[in-house]
């Protein structure tokens, strides 16, 4: 059987991603669809619109096959680190043939000869220096490369696209990168009328007590939305976790600050200053935000802060799978897994109180990731029925 991977946050899942496995299955017939999500906390550096395992859940009855969890120390990292992170547990599966993403431009074999530039000595060497001078990574990408491969890199799901295909060479992943044009609005556009409205014009709807446009979630997700509000777990409004984030920022010292992912060329004085100076998230974000720091990357640092995420830990790949969704073809899937997977496939809360070394520690982190989390339910003591060595994967 073949077997497609994808990376991905659904947050939330919409009809592009629906549209997304749909496009992977039609050019792999007969293939099983599995997927690596983001957990609690997304890429962006903010907790997710609604639960893990409600997303999970809405993918796998809209067509994915398994979800697997992707770990917070992954997540909470630069586009290169996620993608990976994502590609290691695809590899570490032994079953993926493929992996599938999508991209603005839709051409595999443009992105391969982008992926390909990028990796050449003299273009790591400029990129080096453009990032030293001060430059966003997505614009020293850009610039680093020939100018004829310029354009493609500055589409965000381009560059993601890029690292990918760089991340399967880098660790020597045998399956074949394919791509889906990407269709609807753009990552990230405010537009709420296009067939396809962004994952972050759905979360703005949501978090402002509107309804998004009709036909912008499958039924699966919309029904996902609904079990969560019933339950006091939706939408989780990161606003509820500031006094925490701002706290954590305040008991570290410099040392400590600098410790974190992502922090250097001084970050930690400012953001050892600015934690007590201002009052609000929004404040400090505004306080410290240089062209070198995106806001992306200084609200990973907030809340790498408040779960005590380090350097070390963010450099650690992940040390298990641990299964969030699974329908009928996914179970086939985990039975062909068992047999040759290279980490230890968890299926039950119960089985992850038996890991031991590093994916004991990262379990222990996604534990506190976790009940961090429930404080931003509107409800915060909905947590307890869907803390991390408690709650079940969804089974079709």
């Amino acid at each position: 059987m073949q077997v497609a991977g994808i990376i991905a946050e659904y947050n939330p899942f919409h009809v592009g991603h629906q549209y997304h496995i749909a496009e992977t299955k039609r050019k792999l017939p007969g293939a099983a669809v599995i997927c690596f999500m983001s957990g609690n906390f997304v890429q962006r550096g903010e907790p997710a619109l609604l639960h893990k395992t409600a997303r999970a859940k809405a993918a796998v009855l809209s067509g994915a096959d398994v979800v697997f969890e992707l770990p917070v120390s992954a997540v909470l990292s630069p586009a290169e680190r996620f993608a990976k992170a994502g590609v290691w547990l695809a590899k570490a599966c032994g079953v993926v043939t493929h992996l599938s993403f999508g991209s603005e431009c839709g051409d595999i074999a443009l992105l391969q000869k982008a992926a390909f530039a990028s990796n050449q000595p003299e273009v790591h060497a400029t990129r080096s220096a453009l990032l030293k001078q001060g430059l966003p990574y997505p614009k020293a990408a850009a610039d680093a490369l020939p100018a004829d491969l310029q354009p493609i890199i500055q589409s965000p799901n381009n560059l993601l696209g890029i690292e990918y295909i760089k991340a399967i060479a880098s660790l020597q992943a045998h399956f074949i990168p394919i791509t889906v044009t990407r269709k609807g609005s753009a990552h990230d556009e405010p537009e709420e009328t296009k067939a396809f409205p962004s994952a972050s014009a759905i979360r703005r709807i949501y978090r402002e007590g509107r309804t998004p446009p009709e036909g912008a979630l499958p039924p699966a997700m919309l029904a996902s939305v609904e079990e969560e509000r019933a339950q006091g777990r939706f939408p989780v409004n990161p606003a509820l976790l500031d006094t925490a984030v701002l706290a954590a920022l305040r008991r570290a010292d410099i040392k400590q600050l600098a410790n974190l992912p992502e922090v250097s060329e001084g970050l930690e004085n400012r953001l050892f200053k600015a934690a007590r100076d201002c009052y609000t998230i929004e404040d400090l974000l505004a306080s410290v935000k240089t062209k070198r720091y995106s806001l992306a990357r200084l609200r990973r640092c907030l809340y790498a802060c408040l779960l005590g995420l380090s350097k070390a830990s963010q450099r650690a790949m992940p040390a298990y799978l641990r299964v969030l969704a699974v329908s009928e073809t996914g179970r086939q899937v985990l039975a062909n897994m068992r047999k040759i997977s290279t980490l230890p496939v968890v299926t039950k809360p119960a089985m992850l109180k038996r890991l031991n070394g590093q994916a004991y520690e990262q379990a222990q982190l996604e534990a506190m990731a976790d009940h961090l989390f429930a404080l931003a339910f509107p409800n915060p003591g909905a947590g307890s029925s869907v803390s991390f060595f408690t709650a079940s994967p969804y089974i079709v």
